[in-house]
C-alpha cells in the first residue's frame, strides 16, 4: 500500500510534491540557526544534500509506501516541508513531521498545513492514528500540534538526539474521530518562539521531513 500522490490546497496554502525549484529554499532553510538547533541536520547543509533529498529520498519514501513528503507552498512560494513517515499499514498509523522556512513563520501557515494534511490522512487515506514527536522545549512546534487537535500523551526521556546531544521527546497524537479544534497540553505552557520545526530533509541520517 502507498499514499495517493495528491496536491492538497487550503486557501493560499498548498501541499504539493517537492520540486527541483525548491532546492534553494530547502538549503537556505536548513542552514537556519533555529532548524539547526532542533534537528540533526548536516552542518553545513549543502545543495547536494537537497538534491539527493528531492530526487531520491522523497520519491523513494512515496514509492515504498513508508510515507509521503509534501512541500508547503504559501502564495505559490516555497515555505516549508511536511511529511508522513514510518507508516505501518497493518495498524494504519504513521508519524508526522514538519518545519517552516524562516521567512514564512508567524503567519499561521503550518497550522493550516498540519490540520489539512492530518484530516486528509485520517480521512481519504484511511489512517487511524498519526503521531508527532517533538523535542522538549520546542514550544512553537508543540503549539502548532495542539492547535490542530493533537493530544499530549507523555514524555519519553532521552529518546531523541540533536547537535546538543540527547533530548527528551514529547509524544502527541490524533486518531480517527478526534476533533481538529485546539487542545490545551496539560503541563505545557504556551510561548511565542520561532518555529515550528519537527523533522527535516537530510541525507543518510534517517527519514526525511
Amino acid at each position: 500500500m502507498r499514499f495517493d500522490d495528491e496536491i492538497i490546497g487550503i486557501g493560499d496554502v498548498m501541499l504539493r510534491p517537492v520540486l527541483e525549484t525548491d532546492r534553494c529554499g530547502i538549503v537556505a532553510s536548513c542552514q537556519d540557526a533555529v532548524l539547526q538547533r532542533w534537528l540533526a541536520l548536516p552542518n553545513p547543509y549543502t545543495t547536494e544534500d537537497a538534491r539527493v533529498f528531492i530526487t531520491q529520498e522523497a520519491p523513494e519514501v512515496l514509492a515504498s509506501g513508508a510515507g509521503i513528503v509534501r512541500a508547503v507552498a504559501h502564495h505559490d512560494s516555497f515555505a516549508g516541508m511536511i511529511s508522513l513517515k514510518d507508516t505501518d499499514w497493518q495498524v494504519r498509523g504513521a508519524e508526522m513531521s514538519y518545519w517552516l522556512a524562516p521567512w514564512a513563520r508567524g503567519s499561521g501557515v503550518m497550522t493550516r498545513a498540519l490540520r489539512a494534511f492530518t484530516d486528509w490522512a485520517l480521512g481519504r487515506q484511511g489512517l487511524e492514528r498519526i503521531g508527532v514527536r517533538i523535542p522538549d522545549g520546542n514550544v512553537a512546534a508543540i503549539n502548532v500540534a495542539t492547535r490542530c487537535g493533537f493530544v499530549h500523551e507523555g514524555l519519553l526521556r532521552r529518546a531523541g538526539w540533536n547537535h546538543a546531544g540527547l533530548v527528551d521527546i514529547h509524544i502527541f497524537s490524533r486518531v480517527r474521530g478526534d476533533p481538529s479544534e485546539p487542545r490545551r497540553a496539560q503541563g505545557l505552557a504556551d510561548a511565542a518562539q520561532p518555529g515550528p520545526i519537527v523533522g527535516a530533509p537530510r541525507r543518510a541520517q534517517g527519514p526525511a521531513a
